[in-house]
């Protein structure tokens, strides 16, 4: 479905968040996990750096911060409108 997102990208440290949002790294790994797993999922990387960052919500929308300052806020059927917009003209 057109869930969204709520990240708080501050927990990451004190990378500039334009850095965090768009640097590519091998040794990065994002997951989205169920509630029910959450428990497992952690007990599996535990003592290797793991960091929650937010939550899937109903609103389908997705709202990036650091900390108290909001970086991005967008409706998902903007940004997949666009997506798609430019994927027709390639």
């Amino acid at each position: 479905g057109e869930l969204g997102l709520e990240a708080d990208l501050a927990s990451l440290g004190s990378v500039p968040p334009d850095a965090l949002l768009f640097a590519e790294n091998t040794g990065v790994l994002v997951a989205e996990v169920a509630e029910v797993d959450r428990t497992r999922f952690q007990a599996l990387f535990a003592g290797l750096p793991c960091v929650e960052i937010g939550r899937v919500t109903a609103r389908p929308h997705l709202v990036l911060r650091s900390g108290a300052n909001v970086l991005a806020r967008a409706e998902v059927a903007s940004m997949k409108g666009a997506w798609k917009g430019t994927l027709a003209h390639a």
